[in-house]
């Protein structure tokens, strides 16, 4: 289920088990070693700030500025992602 704008203030942590796979330019994660998930270079960036300091508002702020795209074009996006994260392990949510 999306979560969207109740996950705003939480602050994205990277799972400990998180592998990121560089195969000819193209990045895959996987928490278990039997699947493999394709990581775009939006998700990529996302994972990247999810050290469990920034709230997902200021990740939003930080996609939008790093694409230069307005924040609350890229906000849908960054919250799908994020909840597509935590959905497959890649992430937990801390208050």
């Amino acid at each position: 289920m999306f979560m969207g704008y109740d996950i705003i203030s939480k602050k994205p942590l990277k799972s400990p088990n998180l592998k990121i796979i560089d195969h000819i330019g193209t990045f895959y994660g996987t928490v278990n070693g039997e699947k493999l998930w394709e990581v775009d270079k939006v998700a990529w960036e996302i994972l990247k700030m999810c050290d469990g300091e920034k709230t997902v508002d200021q990740i939003i702020w930080g996609v939008s500025k790093k694409f230069q795209i307005d924040m609350e074009e890229i906000k849908p996006i960054v919250l799908a992602v994020v909840d597509e994260l935590k959905r497959i392990d890649f992430v937990d949510l801390l208050d």
